[in-house]
């Protein structure tokens, strides 16, 4: 773009002669004084900007507020208050004055001023030139209740682990879990619920999680932090009396039980809150559980089957069977229970019949080591045995028979079932869990407890591979570097023989020169004698003296041009050492950024390693499962005391409940709880959903000073301590700042980063720079360090919405208004590509992981891998996010559905309402 520079050299009024006639100027008759926010500032951004802002300053001259134009130009002051017609912007935007402003033909098309707005433009100034922009930011903002029709998704943000997805709908955050797809309820700021119980008073407009689960939501000038709370502990129950072994749970759920392994047996009563504990046995328990009639049935490894009524003092029923019980369970409605032997069979007893048994199953061909029973009234069992099978079994009153057998390949040391009936889980006293699907005995999946670890290595792999790309790059550029280093040394090497060579050259022509002239005057000297002489040879002399004149202009002539030659040699030398000490400092440079990338990616690599050790090192070991009460996840218990779960469809891992209490002996459902009983003889009741507690504000909704308006764009730094943040003014200014999460006070800002309002921001991989993305139709790169900018890139033909940068550092990405996504090289300053293919503005963009594949949405209701469309993304998409690792996407919009699809095969999987 041509930038005219304004010229402070009164030229030429118009006079009729030759000259372009100055514009037409309105006649207005306005007592109450002219706006700058209303009248002005618009008039600017459409006319003067985009040659007078920040980054281009043509004269350094900017007009994108008052204060900065207030400062003037290079050349003096550009505005006169209470006087137009002494002030250069009015002057020269009148066309009384050159250089005409906008000038004529200007490649931005930037129009002339109207009549009327150099009317207002001529008042405004003579008015004193007031600045009431910054008055307008103060005045106090009354908001009401959000209407409940306001539901398009603005704002998406995908957890970097991938459990979890935020979708801003209005000014309402809802959570939502990825794997299972279920809704984890909204987040409310309890300041708010005057307002209606909401996260935001106005619009979120931008969200974004860090890699310690924080969630950070920008709404109407202030920023909201979220953090991920704790499991929470809904009952701590009273200790049991040693090692807990089981436990068994009502089908109302208001009493549940737990057995040891001295044969104590504890019974936990909800209402009224009581504990009641008995000993019907003398060694370790190996079932609990609750029939009919408010009776309770233990097991022991003796063999020993005890029945009593709840609360009474004495057992109502008791027998001990010909081999040891292993595992119980209740059936039949709680009229029967099942009794896993020893002897690899089955004994199913009547509770109703004094525990006469009814049935003997058998089957497998080693001792019963679990039991679970399931179905309607739990008709059905599943057996597991030290055969390493699982079968599964038909039992009613009058008859029982196996109905499926399943390959577990390992001992199922613990099994359970589905609420729904559908799916079967099974650990085995190692780091595995396999989710089995009953109706056909196909294996879902096979899941490991280190997949917390397994996740972290594939992360430094990926972090790993990213670097040595890196590095291999220095490597490349320190090449480069050095050829260039050797071309401009060997330049100077042959600059300065060329000069040494011009210098003795221009030596030798001096001394000849000097013998030329002595030459010349001893001929003239010679001529001049026979001259007074009238010597007959005088022609001949006239002749020598000619010759003699002719050598010497020749020799001056020759003298000049090796003069000439010499101080080209020389400016050629000059030249040359520039050339060098460019290539010297650019090849330390380039020195030091390989040295830096060789450090990373040692570091990395070294990181990395640790953890492989550490995967190998630390097996986990799954004792007890269950599942939720949904069916929708799995739940297993370990050794070293954590809750391990997955969810039931495909078995991907979901999260990790740390339950401080030793290792874990038994858990199972109570209700929408966990039970836990541990090593440590605890018994604790948990909720397990996950929830969000606000946890600090940056700013508030009538304090224009520390945000001066809406937050379009968060971004954490890659250490997860930094957030910044975009915004501004709208049609006025871009307010860039950067956050400390620790204390939520300000690092830096640059609050005339651009022209207009921040669309989008992004922090480097290095977390050196922040890149933001500007309605100014601008894409910028600043220093963390002050936050000064680095780069400027200009090329989009309307706002550009969102910014983002590859992984490697070398590459940024941007969407806009225009249509197009564009790629730049940060180092070298220019654009790389041009893609084409969206229909309407590109809202979002994002890099695929690690990959240079591009991730744009648009309102042209797609969402592109690659430029190329993911299925059924059927509405305006405001907002996408993908996740660390690049394998889902998820996307909001208009419609105010969130979509959620698998990058691997491009298959949308998750519509949530």
């Amino acid at each position: 773009m041509k930038f005219i520079t304004f010229s402070f050299c009164i030229l030429f009024f118009w006079c009729g002669v030759g000259l372009a006639q100055p514009l037409s100027i309105a006649s207005i008759d306005q007592k109450e004084l002219v706006s700058y926010a209303k009248d002005i500032a618009p008039v600017f951004k459409k006319s003067c900007i985009a040659c007078h802002n920040a980054t281009k300053a043509k004269a350094k001259l900017n007009l994108e507020n008052v204060s900065v134009m207030m400062k003037g130009s290079d050349n003096g002051e550009v505005i006169v208050p209470g006087n137009a017609n002494d002030s250069l912007v009015f002057l020269q935007a009148s066309h009384q004055e050159e250089e005409f402003m906008p000038p004529p033909k200007n490649k931005s098309n930037a129009p002339n001023l109207s009549p009327n707005e150099l009317a207002l433009l001529k008042l405004w100034i003579d008015q004193g030139a007031k600045d009431d922009d910054t008055l307008a930011a103060e005045k106090k903002v009354n908001f009401t209740a959000m209407s409940e029709r306001v539901r398009a998704i603005y704002s998406v943000a995908v957890s970097p682990n991938n459990q979890y997805v935020a979708a801003g709908r209005g000014n309402r955050i809802f959570m939502y879990h990825t794997p299972t797809g279920k809704s984890l309820g909204e987040l409310v700021d309890p300041d708010l619920k005057d307002k209606g119980e909401s996260a935001h008073i106005d619009i979120v407009g931008s969200l974004a999680f860090n890699g310690d689960g924080l969630l950070a939501s920008g709404g109407f000038r202030n920023i909201k932090l979220w953090q991920q709370a704790d499991p929470e502990l809904v009952y701590d129950a009273e200790p049991v009396d040693n090692v807990p072994l089981v436990a068994g749970v009502s089908s109302d759920t208001k009493l549940f039980s737990v057995g040891d392994e001295i044969g104590s047996v504890k019974i936990y009563i909800s209402e009224p809150k009581k504990v009641v504990t008995f000993k019907d046995h003398a060694t370790a328990i190996t079932g609990v559980g609750f029939g009919v009639d408010g009776n309770i049935i233990s097991t022991s490894i003796d063999g020993v089957v005890s029945v009593r009524k709840i609360g009474e003092e004495s057992q109502t029923a008791t027998v001990k069977l010909s081999s040891p019980i292993n595992a119980m369970v209740v059936i039949n409605g709680g009229k029967q229970v099942a009794c896993g032997c020893d002897d690899g069979t089955i004994r199913i007893l009547s509770i109703e019949a004094a525990l006469g048994q009814v049935h003997e199953l058998k089957g497998h061909t080693a001792k019963i080591v679990s039991l679970c029973s399931f179905g309607e009234d739990w008709k059905s069992l599943i057996s597991g045995s030290a055969d390493s099978t699982l079968r599964i079994w038909q039992v009613e009153e009058g008859k029982a028979n196996q109905v499926k057998q399943i390959n577990n390949e390992q001992v199922p040391e613990a099994i359970a079932v589905s609420n729904d009936g559908k799916r079967c889980a099974s650990v085995s006293g190692n780091a595995k869990i396999r989710i089995w699907n009953i109706g056909d005995g196909k294996l879902i999946a096979d899941g490991d407890a280190g997949w917390e670890l397994i996740e972290e290595q594939k992360s430094k792999e990926i972090k790993v591979s990213v670097l040595t790309k890196i590095r291999d790059e220095r490597k490349k550029q320190l090449g480069e570097s050095d050829k260039k280093l050797k071309a401009d040394q060997e330049s100077l090497k042959k600059a300065q023989d060329a000069e040494k060579k011009s210098v003795e050259e221009l030596a030798k022509k001096r001394t000849e020169l000097v013998s030329a002239k002595d030459l010349k005057s001893k001929t003239e000297m010679d001529l001049k004698q026979k001259e007074e002489t009238k010597a007959p040879d005088l022609n001949p002399a006239k002749e020598v003296a000619k010759k003699a004149t002719e050598a010497l202009t020749a020799k001056e002539k020759e003298v000049k041009d090796v003069e000439r030659k010499q101080l080209e040699a020389t400016r050629s030398r000059e030249i040359s050492e520039r050339f060098l000490k460019r290539s010297v400092e650019a090849n330390s440079k380039s020195k030091l950024k390989l040295a830096d990338a060789e450090n990373d990616l040692n570091q990395s690599a070294k990181i990395h390693a640790d953890i492989k050790a550490r995967a190998n090192q630390e097996q986990k070991v799954l004792r007890t499962v269950t599942f939720s009460p949904d069916s929708a996840q799995v739940f297993a218990g370990s050794d070293g005391g954590n809750i391990y779960s997955w969810e039931t469809n495909a078995g991907k891992p979901c999260d990790v409940i740390a339950t401080k209490s030793g290792a874990t002996k038994v858990i199972t459902t109570v209700g929408k709880n966990i039970l836990v009983a541990s090593a440590d003889k605890t018994v604790r009741i948990w909720d397990s959903t996950p929830r969000w507690n606000l946890h600090k504000k940056i700013g508030e909704s009538q304090d224009s000073k520390t945000l001066v308006d809406r937050i379009n764009s968060l971004s954490f730094s890659p250490n997860d301590k930094l957030l910044a943040s975009g915004g501004g003014v709208p049609s006025r200014s871009g307010e860039l700042k950067v956050w400390n999460i620790a204390d939520g006070k300000l690092v830096c800002a640059n609050t005339e980063s651009h022209s207009d309002t921040i669309s989008g921001i992004s922090f480097s991989p290095d977390g050196k720079f922040i890149a933001t993305a500007a309605t100014d139709r601008f894409v910028k790169v600043f220093n963390i360090e002050g936050a000064v900018l680095e780069r400027s890139f200009e090329g989009h033909t309307n706002h550009v919405l969102d910014v983002a940068w590859r992984a490697d550092g070398f590459v940024l990405a941007s969407g806009g208004a225009d249509q197009i996504v564009k790629e730049w090289d940060f180092e070298k300053g220019n654009q790389k590509q041009t893609v084409k293919g969206h229909t309407k503005g590109v809202s979002s963009i994002a890099y695929m992981g690690a990959s240079e594949k591009l991730i744009s949405s648009s309102g042209d209701q797609s969402v592109r891998i690659a430029n190329k469309p993911l299925p059924d993304a059927a509405t305006f998409i405001h907002s996408s996010s993908v996740s660390k690792d690049g394998s889902i996407i998820a996307a909001g919009g208009e419609d105010s559905i969130l979509r959620v699809w698998t990058t691997g095969d491009s298959k949308l999987y998750l519509k949530l309402q």
